[in-house]
C-alpha cells in the first residue's frame, strides 16, 4: 500500500507539471505568434547556412552573376568572378531564348576541361538540336569545390536575377568537405560539439523567430556558424584528428537534404522545373587517398586477404565466396576501415565476381575519408528528393555505370575519384537531352536525331585527331597524347595560365593572324567578368579575333569564331553577317552552315 507521504509527493508532483505546462503554454503561443507574424511580412532571416568554414568552398558576397559591356555596349551579356564555366549569354532575355543553368561542383563544371569538355557544353549542342526555333542556353555555374550549401547560394540568385527556363542540379561530391576541413583543427571532442551545434543549427534554421533573435544579438553581416579564423600553422597533427564518423555521415546527409530541398521548394514556388541527378564515382579508386593513420594494410589482414585470394583462385564458386567472406569479416574485426572493404571488392573484381565486389566497393566509398566523392548515401538522397512534383529525374550514376562492363565504374569513366571523362560527360549530356526534350514536348522537333545516337557518334569521334583547337566549338583546353585525352590541369588556374601563354605567344608573332586567333578562343572559352590584371574576358577575345582578321581579312575560322561569339551575346545580325562572310569564304564549314540554319530558324523579331 501506498502511504500518506507517498501518496502527497504524488500530488506535489503532478501540481508542479500542471504549473510547468500552464507557464510554457503561454511561452509556446507567443513564439508561434511570433513565428506567424514574421512570415507574414515576409521576414527571411537566415535560414540557410550559405557561409562555409571551409576555404575552398567560400564565395564572396553577391551578385554571382554580373552584365558586362562588350564594344562599348553596357549590358551586353552576363559573366561571372567564379571560377565557373558559363557561356556568354544576353543580358536581356529575348522570348526565343530558353536559358538552363547547371549547378554542381568540379564535376558539373566539367573540371579539367574547357566549357566544350563538360556535359553542359555537349548539351547544348545536342539539345540545340532538338528544338529548332529556339535559342537553347545551358549555363555552366558549376563552381569548383561547390558543396550543396553554394548551389543553394547561386540557385537564390539565378531565381531571382536571371530568368532561368529550368535548372539541372548535379551535386553531391563535396558535402564532406566541410567535415575534413574542420577536422584540421579541432580534437575529436571540439569536433563531436561543434557538429551537434551544427546539426541544432539546421534543425532550428527554418523558424524565423530564431533567425530574428540572431540577427539582434549578433548583427547581419557578421560571420556566422561555421567560420574559421584559424590558420595553418594551428593544424593538428594527423594522428590527433577526429576520425570521421556516422553521425558526421548524417549531418552532411542532413545538410545536403535541407539545402537542395530548399532548392527545389524556391524553384517549385517560382514555376521552374529542375532536371535532378545522381552523380557517378569512381568505385575501384582506393580510399583514404588523404594520408591518415592505419590505411596501411595490417600483417594480420594481409594473411587472410591471400588466403581468401587463393581459395578463389583454386577453386572459383560460391562455396569459396563465402569462405572469402568469413575471412572479411575477419579482417574487418581487425581493421574496420574503408580499405578493408576496398581490397576485397578488387579482389572479386579481379576474379570475376562484379555483384560482390560492387557491394564492397559501395561500402568503402561510404566509410572513405575522401572529401570530394559523392557517398552512396547522398545519392539515396537524391532518389528520394526525385519523387517531388516539378523534379525530372536522370539517373546518372546509372548511366555511367552502365558504361563499364562490369557495371564499376573506374578510370575509363571517371579520371580520378570523381571527375567523368569525356566519354562520361558525352553520356551525361545524352540523358539530360532527353529530359530536356520531356520537359518542353512542344518546342522539340520529333524528327531530330536520338540524342544516344548522337552522342555514341561523338564518343567515337573523340578516337580520331580531327579536333581542332581553333575553333570555339571544338576547343577542349587539354593537352592529348597519340590518341588519348588527359587533364588540362588544375581548371582555377588553368584560364589565366593559358591566357597568359597565348597573350605571350602572340606578342611573339604579333604579325601571325593564326595567333591571335588562339588568344580569342581561349578568351572565349576562360573569359569572366573581371577583365583586368591578365585575366581573359569576353572583350579581349572579339579584339583577339578582329585583330586576326585585320592582318588576314579572308582568314575564314577567325571570322567564323567571332560570328558565334557575337551570336551568343545577342548580337544576333551582327553575328549572322560574320558567319555568312565566313561560310562564303569557306563553303565546306558545316558547323557554319549549321549554325546559319538555326539562327535562321529564330523568329525574325529575334534578330
Amino acid at each position: 500500500m501506498r502511504t500518506r507521504s507517498g501518496i502527497q509527493r504524488a500530488r506535489r508532483l503532478r501540481r508542479l507539471a500542471r504549473r510547468t505546462l500552464y507557464s510554457l503554454v503561454p511561452l509556446a503561443v507567443l513564439l508561434a505568434g511570433a513565428e506567424t507574424v514574421l512570415r507574414l511580412v515576409g521576414y527571411e532571416g537566415q535560414p540557410d547556412r550559405e557561409v562555409s568554414w571551409c576555404r575552398e568552398q567560400a564565395f564572396d558576397a553577391p551578385p554571382f552573376l554580373t552584365a558586362m559591356a562588350l564594344d562599348r555596349v553596357p549590358k551586353t551579356y552576363v559573366a561571372t568572378p567564379l571560377p565557373a564555366q558559363p557561356r556568354p549569354y544576353p543580358a536581356v532575355k529575348q522570348p526565343h531564348e530558353r536559358r538552363v543553368f547547371v549547378l554542381g561542383g568540379s564535376a558539373a563544371h566539367g573540371y579539367g576541361f574547357s566549357r566544350n569538355g563538360s556535359f553542359a557544353g555537349r548539351l547544348e549542342g545536342l539539345a540545340g538540336e532538338n528544338f529548332p526555333g529556339l535559342d537553347l542556353q545551358v549555363i555552366n555555374m558549376g563552381v569548383i569545390a561547390a558543396s550543396s550549401q553554394q548551389v543553394l547560394q547561386l540557385g537564390k540568385e539565378i531565381l531571382a536575377e536571371q530568368q532561368p527556363d529550368a535548372l539541372i542540379v548535379y551535386s553531391g561530391n563535396n558535402e564532406l568537405l566541410e567535415l575534413w576541413d574542420w577536422r584540421q583543427f579541432l580534437s575529436p571532442a571540439q569536433h563531436r560539439l561543434y557538429v551537434s551545434s551544427l546539426r541544432w543549427n539546421l534543425r532550428l534554421s527554418g523558424l524565423r523567430t530564431v533567425g530574428w533573435l540572431r540577427e539582434r544579438l549578433r548583427g547581419r553581416g557578421v560571420p556566422g556558424w561555421g567560420q574559421s579564423e584559424y590558420t595553418r600553422d594551428q593544424m593538428l597533427p594527423w594522428e590527433q584528428r577526429a576520425p570521421l564518423t556516422d553521425r558526421d555521415r548524417s549531418y552532411a546527409r542532413e545538410t545536403f537534404r535541407h539545402n537542395i530541398g530548399r532548392l527545389l521548394d524556391l524553384a517549385a514556388a517560382a514555376g521552374i522545373p529542375v532536371v535532378l541527378s545522381t552523380v557517378p564515382a569512381n568505385w575501384s579508386i582506393e580510399p583514404g587517398q588523404f594520408p591518415l593513420p592505419g590505411h596501411e594494410r595490417h600483417p594480420d589482414v594481409e594473411g587472410l586477404f591471400m588466403e581468401a585470394e587463393r581459395g578463389l583462385q583454386a577453386a572459383p564458386g560460391a562455396a569459396s565466396v563465402a569462405e572469402s567472406e568469413r575471412l572479411f569479416d575477419d579482417a574487418f574485426d581487425q581493421r574496420p576501415l574503408a580499405h578493408t572493404h576496398w581490397w576485397w571488392g578488387t579482389l572479386y573484381t579481379q576474379e570475376g565476381y562484379p555483384e560482390r565486389a560492387l557491394e564492397h566497393y559501395l561500402e568503402a566509398v561510404r566509410l572513405d575519408e575522401n572529401p570530394n566523392r559523392a557517398p552512396p548515401y547522398i545519392n539515396d538522397e537524391i532518389h528520394e528528393m526525385a519523387t517531388r512534383p516539378a523534379v525530372t529525374f536522370v539517373d546518372g550514376a546509372a548511366e555511367v555505370a552502365a558504361m563499364a562492363p562490369d557495371g564499376i565504374p573506374s578510370y575509363a569513366e571517371i579520371f580520378d575519384h570523381c571527375h567523368p571523362t569525356l566519354e562520361a560527360h558525352w553520356t551525361l549530356a545524352a540523358v539530360m537531352t532527353g529530359a530536356l526534350t520531356a520537359l518542353w514536348p512542344e518546342d522539340a522537333d520529333p524528327a531530330a536525331a536520338d540524342p544516344g545516337l548522337v552522342a555514341a557518334r561523338g564518343i567515337a569521334a573523340l578516337a580520331h585527331p580531327a579536333v581542332d583547337p581553333s575553333r570555339v566549338e571544338t576547343y577542349l583546353g587539354m593537352p592529348r597524347i597519340g590518341l588519348d585525352w588527359h587533364y588540362g590541369g588544375d581548371p582555377e588556374s588553368a584560364g589565366p595560365l593559358e591566357w597568359s601563354k597565348a597573350s605571350e605567344r602572340t606578342a611573339e608573332r604579333s604579325q601571325d593572324p593564326a595567333a591571335h586567333n588562339l588568344l580569342g578562343v581561349v578568351g572565349f572559352h576562360h573569359h569572366s567578368a573581371d577583365c583586368g590584371s591578365g585575366r581573359p574576358c569576353l572583350q579581349g577575345a572579339a579584339d583577339a579575333f578582329r585583330e586576326a582578321l585585320r592582318l588576314d581579312p579572308g582568314f575564314c575560322l577567325a571570322r567564323a569564331n567571332l560570328g558565334r561569339l557575337l551570336v551568343q551575346v545577342g548580337r544576333t545580325e551582327d553575328g549572322l553577317d560574320e558567319l555568312r562572310t565566313a561560310l562564303l569564304c569557306d563553303p565546306g564549314d558545316a558547323g557554319t552552315r549549321a549554325l546559319i540554319e538555326r539562327v535562321q530558324s529564330w523568329p525574325a523579331q529575334a534578330r
